[in-house]
């Protein structure tokens, strides 16, 4: 009894220590969105960490991990985007609306020094190295002056600019998709237009050399019959002085 008592206690105790331990990544998926969206205590802070939770919520090299707030700024999201990646323009973060499941950008221009915003374009892949934009807390970006602790719960501040990044992030991928379209025909274009020139150039020299043959031949033909001609002419010189002489044989007898 005695021992099952310590065997009880001892549940007990890894019970609680491993509700304690929890990772923080441990995601859970939420209700209201068009595609597998996941709650996470924390955005990844390097890009270990961010292949760790690319593959722990089944993303593809086509279907790009992403990690993004709620519009309410309350929750973090972690989600595969159907593009490898999206490009986040200078000035803005990006967060995730639950009615269209659509990606909105957000101006940091306001934000804190220490935390500023960032001042060039990238892509979504490197969203670790800009932590300001994953930063949130009480409903708010920590970076912003104005987060002071109030818990907004209605819709996005009104200095949320909703520009829609779903057209680029499409035609980031189109590009992808073409260039490595366009490296394919090169793959393929490459030894079809080589077997074509070859064969054109084998057909050139052909015809080249059938008709030097034919010029050869017509040129050796040409010199036989101005050799017959000649020999044929002497002939005819010859038979003409024959007749000549005889004739003049023939007279002088008379």
């Amino acid at each position: 009894m005695a021992l099952y008592g310590h065997i009880r206690l001892l549940s007990v105790l890894l019970g609680t220590f491993l509700s304690f331990c929890l990772p923080l990544y441990e995601c859970k998926e939420l209700d209201g969105y068009k595609f597998p969206v996941y709650s996470t205590e924390l955005c990844p802070r390097n890009q270990t960490e961010w292949n760790e939770r690319s593959s722990a919520i089944n993303c593809t090299k086509d279907n790009g991990y992403l990690c993004f707030p709620n519009e309410k700024f309350t929750q973090l999201l972690e989600f595969c985007h159907r593009a490898r990646f999206i490009w986040i323009q200078e000035g803005y973060c990006l967060y995730l609306r639950t009615d269209d499941s659509t990606i909105y950008s957000y101006s940091c221009s306001s934000f804190q020094s220490g935390s500023e915003c960032h001042t060039s374009s990238f892509p979504s892949y490197d969203l670790f190295k800009y932590p300001s934009c994953t930063s949130i807390g009480n409903g708010c970006f920590l970076a912003e002056p104005s987060c002071k602790g109030i818990d907004t719960t209605t819709q996005p501040p009104e200095t949320t600019k909703t520009i829609q990044v779903e057209i680029a992030s499409m035609n980031a991928n189109k590009t992808l998709e073409n260039n490595e379209f366009a490296n394919n025909d090169e793959m393929i274009m490459i030894p079809i237009l080589s077997g074509v020139l070859i064969s054109i150039s084998f057909c050139i020299a052909c015809i080249i050399y059938r008709r030097g043959i034919q010029f050869r031949k017509r040129h050796d033909d040409e010199e036989q019959h101005t050799e017959r001609a000649l020999e044929l002419s002497q002939l005819i010189q010859t038979d003409e002085y024959d007749n000549t002489a005889l004739v003049v044989q023939g007279i002088s007898a008379t």
